[in-house]
């Protein structure tokens, strides 16, 4: 199992859905057919996306594209790929990893 499936392990099963996308996607058409699919109550966007290789104006769009087509979801960033469901949990309270 690589990192990335680890990750996305760490959730509940059918509560994330990643979406990795790299240079030659058309960012706009592929997030607004995803972000359109259906309501949205968190949408995370990556710490590889806001530091590193990624010019700003790339992530102003994701932001915008973000506001535009799940405009009632929680934008939520995570600061490395193991915390992304900790991330969630500051805004969707059923992703709290609870203490028993």
């Amino acid at each position: 199992m690589d990192v990335v499936e680890r990750a996305v392990d760490r959730f509940p099963p059918g509560t994330v859905e990643l979406w990795l996308f790299g240079p030659d996607d058309d960012l706009d058409i592929e997030l607004t057919r995803r972000l359109s699919a259906r309501r949205w109550r968190c949408v995370m966007i990556g710490q590889g996306v806001r530091v590193g290789v990624v010019p700003t104006e790339t992530f102003e769009r994701i932001v915008n594209l973000i506001r535009l087509h799940a405009p009632d979801a929680a934008i939520a960033f995570n600061e490395s790929i193991y915390d992304g469901r900790e991330a969630a949990s500051r805004w969707v309270d059923e992703l709290a990893m609870k203490n028993t």
